[in-house]
């Protein structure tokens, strides 16, 4: 039985390597979609990977008056950025800040994060369940880091974009956080 399956040698693994390149090509054709009711949240909320979030996070712009988890009854902190004396007139009317939330086990992946555009300081901001990066409850205590940038994205560094030391901060609890320019910190 085996002499059947048996290929010669020089064609063996180029056989082998057609034969997986056709499946893969067979394969990524086909479409899923979930159709029966929702799976359970796995235990650990950082083992999650989001296929499809509208609306939160980092992926859209917030006002600054909008709170709607706080009518949900879920956790929301609320902030003040300010500016420090040095960063005062440097900042361009439009810039976007970056409102970073944290654990405080040191995981550096962020559990919340929205941004908002900025015409003039202070800046009072809310980070609700909706700005939620892995969909989980948020906990109740965190580190909050700004960051202000001149062109909105996150990955570039610009001579006038700013950033803030982490600041821990409590659910329920009004906080400030003061940005300042890179060399004055």
């Amino acid at each position: 039985m085996s002499k059947f399956f048996r290929l010669p040698a020089p064609c063996s693994s180029l056989a082998l390597l057609a034969c997986l390149l056709v499946t893969c090509m067979a394969c990524s054709q086909n479409e899923y979609s979930w159709d029966g009711p929702k799976p359970p949240a796995p235990k650990n909320p950082r083992n999650a990977h989001v296929i499809q979030k509208e609306g939160s996070g980092m992926n859209t712009v917030g006002a600054m008056e909008e709170a709607p988890a706080a009518a949900q009854g879920g956790i929301v902190f609320r902030g003040t950025a300010t500016l420090s004396r040095e960063a005062e007139g440097k900042v361009k009317p439009g810039a976007t800040l970056f409102v970073i939330a944290r654990s405080l086990d040191g995981h550096p992946t962020p559990v919340a994060a929205a941004k908002f555009k900025v015409e003039k300081f202070p800046v009072d901001f809310v980070l609700t369940p909706a700005d939620a990066m892995d969909g989980a409850q948020l906990p109740a205590q965190v580190d909050i880091l700004l960051r202000l940038d001149d062109d909105g994205d996150l990955t570039t560094k610009h001579p006038g974009d700013m950033a803030s030391r982490a600041v821990t901060a409590t659910a329920g609890e009004h906080f400030s956080v003061l940005l300042a320019p890179p060399e004055s910190k």
